[in-house]
């Protein structure tokens, strides 16, 4: 990481992780906690303590990546799903139309040409979580009446379609299967999003996170956990986070 770093001229500002035995039983909030590994325990605190993950590489394009997810993530900030509208047009029945040309519908096309000018807040600021590196997440349903997905084609720090799976065994993804390759797809949340590679947190973001997770309730790993809260899963949340899909 230090390497990676220092060529892509970021800062990193390291932290010690957490033993799951070093957690004091009364630093846990409510939840049926004790049935999680000492990993897991040791995970939540550390999250706990920043909100960030520090165990894995990036790459080293990140910046002009960065650029790009800017556009994005302004975009789709602004994107509404709108249930009644789609229910008011029959001729966008789900069911019955070809998979990818479903996706091709609910999919709105950014190009990297987009990225210039960008405003003070080049993510905006109408969010609580970005979720910037997962090993595994589902993408939102079919919505061509009102699309909620972005894409960018032809982005070669994409994996090739047969690495798009969570593992070797595993199916390929939907991405590889409903997008042409090297397409990236930034979308909002869905359940079933896994691992903590690299996300951000605005302060209103974490607040309401520490509270749901450090304070109300602790049941799940923290990644599971976090997928519920993004997905509006959770009591008293409603705003799910803007996803990437890698």
């Amino acid at each position: 990481m230090s390497l990676a770093a220092a060529h892509s001229k970021t800062q990193v500002e390291w932290l010690d992780g957490t033993l799951g035995e070093k957690v004091h039983e009364r630093a846990y909030p409510p939840g049926n906690h004790r049935k999680l590994s000492s990993g897991s325990l040791g995970s939540w605190r550390t999250h706990m303590d920043a909100l960030r993950e520090d165990d894995v590489d990036w790459d080293i394009r990140i910046r002009t990546q960065l650029l790009v997810f800017s556009k994005a993530a302004r975009k789709l900030s602004t994107i509404t799903h709108d249930e009644d509208t789609q229910q008011a047009h029959p001729a966008f029945e789900t069911k019955s139309q070809n998979p990818i040309e479903l996706a091709k519908r609910s999919t709105l096309r950014i190009t990297p040409e987009d990225t210039h000018n960008a405003p003070t807040e080049p993510y905006g600021c109408d969010w609580d979580f970005i979720w910037l590196g997962h090993c595994s997440a589902d993408l939102p349903p079919p919505s061509p009446a009102a699309p909620d997905r972005i894409m960018l084609l032809n982005d070669f720090t994409v994996p090739s379609p047969q690495y798009l799976r969570l593992h070797k065994s595993s199916p390929t993804g939907h991405i590889a299967t409903l997008y042409p390759p090297y397409t990236r797809v930034y979308h909002r949340a869905t359940n079933n999003t896994l691992c903590t590679s690299a996300y951000a947190v605005t302060q209103r973001g974490a607040r309401k996170i520490l509270f749901q997770l450090g304070v109300r309730d602790f049941s799940k790993g923290f990644d599971f956990a976090l997928s519920d809260y993004c997905a509006g899963l959770v009591k008293g949340n409603g705003n799910g986070l803007l996803g990437q899909e890698f």
